[in-house]
C-alpha cells in the first residue's frame, strides 16, 4: 500500500539518495560558486581586467571541492559512513557504491575543467 513505508524506510532513502548523488551536487555547488563570485566581482569592479584575488579564489575553491570528490572516488565507503547510510543488501551496496564513484569521478573532471579555465582565459572579458 503506498504511504505505508514507516518514517526510518524514509530516511534511509533518501540517505542513500544524498549519498548515491553527493558528487554531482558538490559539481553544482562548485559551479556556482566559481561563477557567481567571478561574475559579481567583475561587476562590483567595472573593469576588465587578468590576473588577480579571482584566480586565487577559484584554485583554493576548486582544491577544496576535490578533497571530498576525490574521497568519494577512492573511499566511498567511508563517505556512506559520514551519511549513515544503510544498503539493504550486498547487491544494493555494490551498485549504489561503484554508481556514486563513478558520478563523483566524473564530477571531480568537471570540477578541474572548470577551476581550471581561469589559467586559461582572462577573469572579466569584456562584454562588448
Amino acid at each position: 500500500m503506498a504511504g505505508t513505508e514507516t518514517p526510518r524506510v524514509r530516511e534511509g532513502f533518501w540517505r542513500l539518495t544524498l549519498f548515491s548523488l553527493a558528487g554531482p551536487f558538490l559539481w553544482a555547488l562548485h559551479f556556482g560558486a566559481l561563477y557567481g563570485v567571478q561574475h559579481t566581482a567583475c561587476l562590483a569592479t567595472g573593469v576588465a581586467r587578468d590576473g588577480g584575488g579571482i584566480t586565487v579564489y577559484i584554485a583554493v575553491a576548486t582544491a577544496a571541492f576535490l578533497v571530498p570528490l576525490l574521497a568519494l572516488v577512492f573511499k566511498p565507503r567511508l563517505v556512506a559512513r559520514l551519511f549513515r547510510a544503510r544498503f539493504a543488501d550486498e547487491a544494493l551496496e555494490r551498485f549504489l557504491l561503484s554508481a556514486a564513484r563513478f558520478m563523483a569521478g566524473l564530477s571531480a573532471f568537471g570540477v578541474l575543467g572548470a577551476g581550471l579555465a581561469p589559467f586559461f582565459l582572462r577573469d572579466c572579458p569584456p562584454l562588448g
